[in-house]
């Protein structure tokens, strides 16, 4: 499994004229490739364990979780505000084939997903320097998990100086009794 690195950049600090999606559409134009375009490691580790179903990712830049879950059989469904981002995304998933991915341009703060539809919602890396409701966009996306439904975040904080440790959060989050694809696979 390869883990999932960023082309190098640099952070720079955002322009507070700008709107988030300016602000990121900005930082997938300025370069031909901003993430690697693998899978990151702790959604594969968790994921891995899940019968496939339906996905969504949140703020999924140029799509390679997305990517990796349509590889695994999961029909994926990723979500971003940049619409460069979207095209990158869209054209990787096209040169690989897959139909399981697909992805759509959205402002997020105004996104508002149908209940009880996947079985999958995952957010790694979804943290942002520029004006974002990340606790009411998690919460609505929430409400997508189908009965027995899943979720997985991981985050690396944006500016601590000596320090890159990985927070892995994991919850199935089984909010009440059915049956559904996301139950962890037998033997594993």
């Amino acid at each position: 499994m390869t883990a999932h690195h960023h082309a190098p950049h640099a952070h720079a600090e955002p322009d507070p004229d700008l709107s988030p999606a300016e602000h990121w559409e900005r930082r997938y134009s300025a370069s031909e490739r901003v993430w690697s375009g693998k899978v990151n490691l702790t959604m594969s580790e968790v994921v891995s364990h899940l019968a496939p179903g339906r996905a969504i990712d949140l703020g999924r830049g140029e799509g390679g979780d997305v990517l990796w879950l349509a590889e695994q059989g999961w029909t994926a469904h990723g979500l971003d505000i940049s619409a460069t981002a979207v095209g990158r995304a869209r054209g990787e998933a096209a040169a690989r084939g897959l139909d399981g991915a697909s992805f759509e341009a959205v402002d997020l703060d105004a996104w508002e997903p149908k209940p009880a539809t996947v079985d999958l919602v995952t957010a790694n890396f979804f943290q942002s320097k520029v004006a974002l409701d990340r606790t009411a966009i998690l919460r609505r996306a929430m409400t997508a998990r189908a009965p027995m439904g899943a979720w997985s975040r991981s985050r690396t904080p944006l500016r601590r100086p000596g320090r890159r440790t990985t927070r892995r959060r994991w919850c199935p989050c089984r909010t009440r009794q059915g049956d559904s694809p996301a139950v962890p696979r037998s033997g594993r």
